[in-house]
């Protein structure tokens, strides 16, 4: 069960996948302002036949939400927690109580006619080649010795804004392959942008559900995608000769749990901005 915390929750669909085929159904869509902006709500326009990879798609936004921090498990403790909760907002606000025309149109279709700006999120702008910081510096020579003493894994510990992703770019300066593993789109498309900073002219490519570009010097790739079985063999498991895994205090998750033990890289840097990473910190050499 997903708490939404009172964002429209409304999406409907069913997935089948066999060796031979695969069928999307996408159920009713409300035609209201949070349905289609704010909400989370999936609707499917397939005037002709529908693509192949729609299927990749639906699977990868159910992922998405399943493994989001607001899904829980559903037990007769949470069952009675949801009960109380509904019964304090019944006494407050009873369901039954009208509203106003003004208030149901702005329940409906918002309350300003702001115009709303939608930035691509697949436009790369370029950026300077960068060289490291000194953190990222202390960092890197810290790696360095880490692979010095015969450790095939270290964990990357840097507070936000120190810049870990660029940290992991110089580091992959001397690896052929490398896959940047996170579990938000928008952190691939900003690590993407980043390694492009640091190696203008080696190739990189997103593996999601919407893009599958699985033969590029940088794989950006989603978790959510990557993690399922069809997706991961994909690639041999030595495909990769270091993995980067991004926000790893999330890596006691199945999904993490999966990849790390498919793939045989040389080496394994995490990245993490907290002090407490999950339970996979003791199999890291930390930096």
């Amino acid at each position: 069960m997903i708490e939404s915390g009172g964002t429209s929750f409304h999406p409907k669909a069913y997935l089948f996948k066999s060796i031979d085929s695969a069928t999307v159904i996408i159920g009713s869509s409300n035609l209201s302002k949070p349905a289609l902006t704010s909400g989370i709500e999936w609707n499917l326009y397939a005037p002709s036949e529908v693509d192949a990879d729609i299927f990749e798609t639906a699977a990868d936004e159910f992922m998405k939400l399943f493994l989001s921090l607001n899904t829980v498990p559903v037990h007769l403790e949470q069952i009675e927690k949801y009960r109380q909760r509904y019964d304090e907002l019944n006494r407050s606000l009873p369901f039954s109580a009208g509203f106003d025309p003004k208030s149901e149109i702005e329940m409906t279709f918002g309350t300003s006619g702001q115009e709303q700006q939608i930035a691509d999120p697949n436009e790369i702008y370029a950026s300077p080649i960068l060289e490291p910081r000194p953190a990222q510096q202390l960092a890197l020579d810290a790696l360095h010795d880490t692979i010095i003493a015969g450790h095939e894994k270290a964990l990357a510990v840097l507070a936000t804004g120190l810049g870990k992703t660029y940290l992991a770019a110089f580091f992959a300066k001397s690896y052929k392959r490398v896959p940047f593993i996170a579990h938000r789109e928008e952190l691939l498309l900003q690590a993407q942008q980043s390694f492009a900073n640091v190696f203008p002219c080696r190739t990189s490519g997103i593996y999601n559900g919407y893009q599958k570009d699985k033969e590029t010097e940088f794989v950006f790739a989603s978790i959510q995608t990557l993690a399922r079985k069809h997706h991961l063999h994909q690639f041999a498991p030595d495909t990769f000769d270091l993995i980067v895994l991004d926000e790893f205090h999330h890596a006691a998750a199945t999904t993490y749990e999966r990849v790390l033990e498919y793939f045989k890289p040389a080496f394994l840097l995490g990245l993490t901005a907290t002090t407490r990473p999950a339970r996979q910190q003791g199999r890291l050499q930390p930096v």
